[in-house]
């Protein structure tokens, strides 16, 4: 089984990673998880993933750039 995880904090995850049923279905080769930072897809200096929102509003977008560069 594979996991493909898209996060901005890949270095969180490792912990979880090396835990409990799902380190031993790692170590057995029973499942395979991919963390991949989306900041790598990112364009400019400051790498920057996110946007407002279209229309004004509290919170935040992801952009598509990075999202959508991602093959």
């Amino acid at each position: 089984m594979r996991f493909d995880v898209l996060t901005l904090f890949p270095d969180i995850l490792s912990g979880y990673l090396g835990q409990s049923l799902l380190k031993l279905g790692i170590e057995r080769q029973l499942v395979q998880v991919n963390l991949h930072n989306i900041r790598d897809w990112a364009q400019g200096k400051h790498k920057v993933v996110d946007d407002r929102p279209y229309g004004g509003g509290p919170g935040m977008l992801l952009r598509f750039e990075p999202v959508g560069g991602m093959r």
